[in-house]
């Protein structure tokens, strides 16, 4: 999620007891405070999950790729460049929980407040503007820069973010 770390993941969610109940290895990351991918954080995802699958020699094709909220967000994109980029590791299946993968829509809700909003509202507000702000710095109109890097966007039925889960299951809980 946008702003968990990994023990309050634990104590929200019971994975490790589940996985360990089906024989499964769980890797809990702290890669939180991102809503997209650049080509830097890809690699270092990439590279995090060769080591790991190396090093416990697990099958790096049996890899399910999840998370909450902002979490779901980058399985989706990391999913679909693992796929892309051909990858020894590749996403068996995805889910997300109560994710926002249409970034332009999140960013046209949650900025449009008014002054008597909730004080969790105005920071989320804040923080949106903040984070796309510095996304796309040298644009006048971040509204019509976010679809490059959302995993979707309804407004123009763009897929691309996506396009390579089309034979993958992808399980989206909200």
């Amino acid at each position: 999620g946008l702003g968990q770390n990994v023990e309050q993941v634990k104590e929200s969610f019971d994975i490790l007891d589940l996985a360990a109940n089906q024989n499964m290895s769980v890797l809990m990351m702290e890669f939180n405070h991102r809503l997209h991918l650049d080509p830097k954080d890809e690699e270092s995802l990439n590279s995090l999950l060769e080591k790991v699958a190396s090093t416990n020699k697990l099958d790096p094709t049996e890899v399910v790729i999840g998370g909450f909220s902002s979490g779901g967000i980058i399985s989706v994109l990391w999913g679909n460049t693992l796929i892309a980029g051909n990858h020894h590791s590749q996403p068996d299946q995805i889910f997300v929980i109560d994710s926002p993968l249409d970034l332009r829509d999140l960013y046209i809700h949650v900025t449009n407040i008014d002054s008597s909003a909730h004080p969790f509202s105005k920071e989320e507000a804040i923080f949106l503007n903040d984070y796309f702000a510095k996304v796309f710095p040298e644009s006048e109109n971040v509204l019509e820069e976010i679809p490059s890097v959302s995993p979707y966007d309804f407004a123009s039925g763009n897929l691309k973010n996506i396009s390579n889960l089309r034979n993958l299951p992808v399980r989206v809980y909200t």
